[in-house]
């Protein structure tokens, strides 16, 4: 049988990244983490966005993940060797939106490629998120404690080279707990950035389209 094609989806709003990295990022450039290894950090909060029927408007999702020793982002991505790359959710999405958020999000806007890590979870926990006009706030019991203020300064490198990401502002990186899966560090003062993000079924048609003309060339 011929599968089923993907419903139409959409998701807008501004997402935040931070790590243990020296400002700007090294791993926008293509360059090894600051600090032998990156412990990355994405916050997603959609502010308007749907799966089909389903309406993805005020999720949260957080991504942590941790690079190997010495590696860039895309040397661990191509060796696949990232040591862990953890998905984490509220249990309070109903069930319909918390697999739509799943398969958006895995499947079509995942900046730590899942396959790419050698362990990997999708986890639904007790979560309380806040991204507002000044500050990306997060807290998981036992496992997240994360506090990042926006500032008005332009963000040292460009990350609108991914195809879904607008230009960046920094943030100043407060409070960065986290405890899982037998990892486990607290970090302040390092890399942040905020930007809005933007991507569809059509854009990610239109980027793969794109993409294999230049193949071609």
């Amino acid at each position: 049988d011929t599968p089923a094609a993907a419903p139409d989806w959409s998701v807008q709003g501004t997402w935040l990244d931070t790590c243990n990295c020296a400002n700007p990022c090294p791993c926008w450039k293509s360059e090894k983490p600051t600090l032998k290894d990156c412990r990355d950090l994405f916050y997603f909060h959609v502010d308007k966005g749907q799966y089909g029927t389903v309406k993805l408007d005020g999720v949260d999702v957080v991504a942590v993940a941790m690079t190997p020793p010495g590696k860039s982002t895309d040397e661990a991505t191509k060796d696949k060797d990232w040591v862990f790359a953890n998905f984490y959710i509220s249990k309070a999405l109903a069930p319909d939106v918390a697999d739509a958020t799943k398969k958006v999000f895995l499947e079509h806007l995942s900046l730590v490629p899942e396959a790419a890590a050698k362990r990997h979870a999708w986890k639904v926990v007790d979560m309380k998120a806040s991204m507002t006009d000044k500050a990306a706030k997060v807290s998981i019991p036992k496992v997240l404690e994360l506090d990042v203020s926006k500032t008005d300064k332009p963000f040292g490198v460009d990350t609108s080279v991914a195809p879904f990401s607008g230009k960046s502002v920094s943030g100043e990186q407060k409070r960065y707990d986290f405890s899982d899966d037998g990892q486990k560090w607290k970090l302040k003062g390092h890399n942040a950035s905020f930007a809005a993000f933007n991507w569809s079924a059509q854009k990610e048609s239109a980027a793969a389209k794109a993409a294999a003309q230049q193949q071609k060339k």
